[in-house]
């Protein structure tokens, strides 16, 4: 063996030799240069960038917790719903909760622009002030609850609820670019009363004169009458005498005169008290017909508050030709009905939020052929079903007052939630 090396060293050139000896610290000083420029290549990589460190995976959950737990808070905002993506089919109680009371900043813009726009509001839902304040210019028309026609012992007409006429609130709505059309309602009248007006044309004449008073002193843009269904359907040629004389004379003194009327069809397809044939008579000298599509559903009928389908149909009935389909204020409702085994009742939206605020994980359920949502939960001992407006539910009927070319009249705005109007 020795031997062999020692031909082996004989036979190296003076070059190799110094290769042989020096080759394995060549060989280690390769290997720590691979080293350092791995080390200094990892120093070089963006310490955000790769594989999180169990701190920082939890750092990055709790943002994206934070993120999607978060809520707006209460009032305008610069997303509107839509920015959001709040009109969906499947929500929970806690979407509406949580959202409800945020809107969009741009308060004056309108979204609705195929027809005009009535909002009602009421004394006992004062909210419904501040809605009309906020968002009056995206109505054509605010009608508040103020007053009513009665009868003194003399049998003369007298305006009654002129003590909750707020001037000042007129003229800050109207700066909206809303008129001010008060509702008027028949209050505590006979049959005989009624008789006497239909037979007596010097009391026909008082009532007219009386109404045009009215609004000439108050300093408001005209009228809803609501007088069709206080009769229950009974003496319909004679009212729509009535009707006519006074929307003519409203029209020559350039003020509004809208008449609000029943459906002209209810469940069980029973006829109701207004039909096509009163539509006709009357579409040339009223400026609009608020329809009261809602309340279609009782405690003796428990269901949606008003069909989809059935507000299409009450629309092409009265104006089967599309003649006057303008002139037509489809019916929405912003209040929704409780149904329990104690029976039931209506529901607000504040009286909602309390209710969703129970139970916020439950998701509310669709019904596809009524277009409308409802909620089942078990509160106060007893079973609850509501039914209650959402925006998608309101989308859709939107889009069904584009396509028939009607406007939309809402009772009423104090009873809705804030987010509602981002829709209009």
């Amino acid at each position: 063996m020795n031997e062999l090396i020692k031909n082996e060293v004989h036979d190296i050139s003076p070059v190799n030799i110094s290769t042989y000896i020096l080759y394995p610290l060549i060989l280690q000083m390769e290997k720590w240069r691979v080293y350092l420029s791995v080390v200094l290549l990892v120093a070089s990589i963006d310490p955000n960038f790769g594989t999180l460190s169990k701190s920082d995976k939890k750092h990055k959950d709790k943002n994206k917790s934070t993120e999607r737990s978060a809520i707006l808070p209460p009032g305008p905002n610069a997303a509107s719903v839509m920015d959001r993506n709040l009109i969906s089919e499947n929500i929970k109680a806690r979407d509406v909760v949580d959202h409800h009371a945020v809107y969009s900043k741009h308060t004056k813009k309108r979204n609705f622009v195929h027809g005009d726009v009535l909002g009602y509001v009421t004394p006992w839902n004062n909210h419904g002030y501040d809605i009309a304040k906020t968002f009056g210019a995206k109505f054509s028309m605010i009608s508040p609850v103020w007053l009513q026609v009665t009868i003194s012992n003399n049998d003369d007409f007298l305006i009654g609820g002129t003590h909750d006429v707020d001037q000042g609130w007129i003229q800050e709505v109207r700066k909206q670019g809303a008129k001010i059309v008060p509702r008027v309602l028949f209050d505590r009248w006979t049959g005989q009363n009624y008789v006497s007006l239909f037979q007596d044309k010097d009391k026909q004449q008082a009532l007219k004169e009386l109404l045009l008073n009215t609004v000439e002193q108050l300093k408001v843009d005209g009228i809803v009458l609501e007088f069709w269904s206080q009769l229950g359907g009974r003496a319909r040629p004679q009212i729509g005498t009535i009707v006519k004389d006074l929307a003519q004379a409203f029209n020559s003194k350039k003020y509004v005169f809208i008449l609000a009327i029943p459906p002209p069809l209810y469940q069980d397809d029973i006829e109701g008290m207004f039909l096509a044939e009163d539509f006709t008579k009357l579409a040339e000298s009223v400026d609009y017909f608020s329809l009261m599509t809602y309340d279609y559903s009782s405690l003796s009928r428990p269901g949606p508050n008003s069909p989809i389908s059935w507000i299409e149909r009450c629309v092409k009935l009265l104006d089967p030709e599309a003649t006057h389909r303008d002139k037509i204020l489809m019916g929405f409702n912003f209040y929704g009905f409780d149904y329990t085994s104690q029976g039931g009742g209506h529901v607000l939206g504040r009286d909602l939020i309390k209710y969703l605020e129970k139970v916020p994980s439950t998701k509310l359920s669709y019904a596809p052929d009524a277009a409308e949502h409802f909620i089942e939960f078990k509160a106060d001992g007893y079973k609850h079903r509501i039914f209650y407006p959402t925006l998608y539910s309101i989308q859709k009927r939107l889009k069904l007052a584009e396509e028939l070319g009607v406007g939309i009249s809402i009772w009423e705005i104090g009873q809705g939630l804030d987010y509602f109007y981002d829709l209009l």
